[in-house]
């Protein structure tokens, strides 16, 4: 059996229908960890005064993770997301897919992932720089593209606080 996910606003892909929840985990993960950022900027903000400007730094799940926060958090004044992706669903990596049907899964997918949350990005002040490499196959640099791409499209960033960079890596794989 197939479902179908909707990734962005202007693709929509099949997934083929798996026995186990791994969107379910890797989402709850993501997302649940996401949760504890604002923590993190406030002890940034309780040991440093309130007038610190505090930036992160996430590579793959971890960028995931505060790209993930974003759609909550506004305080954070800018993130480096090192090969993550907006995606949950990694389409079109190599030995890295979290897809697979699964109810939970697929609702906390289009609840949260940020692919799916453009609009909670809509003048949103934090600065949000991709790092990706050219020939990763592990988190490949298409959905990262799509999404600034979305977002430039939709006038929600300027092109001087959000950016893209393809670095000549091999990936992971």
């Amino acid at each position: 059996s197939t479902s179908v996910r909707r990734r962005d606003p202007h693709k929509i892909a099949a997934h083929p229908a798996s026995p186990t929840p791994r969107l379910a985990l890797a989402g709850k993960a993501i997302h649940r960890t996401a949760l504890g950022v604002p923590q993190l900027v406030d002890f940034a903000m309780r040991t440093y005064g309130p007038g610190v400007r505090v930036g992160a730094y996430g590579q793959s799940m971890g960028g995931d993770i505060l790209l993930t926060s974003l759609v909550f958090e506004r305080r954070l004044c800018a993130v480096a997301l090192d090969r993550a992706s907006p995606d949950w669903l990694r389409p079109g990596s190599r030995a890295n897919e979290l897809g697979g049907a699964c109810a939970e899964g697929d609702a906390l997918y289009a609840r949260r992932c940020p692919c799916n949350r453009l609009d909670a990005f809509a003048a949103h002040p934090t600065a949000v720089l991709f790092l990706c490499g050219a020939s990763d196959v592990h988190v490949p640099r298409a959905c990262a593209e799509a999404f600034v791409a979305a977002l430039r499209e939709r006038g929600a960033y300027p092109a001087e606080r959000l950016r893209l960079r393809v670095l000549p890596s091999g990936g992971w794989c």
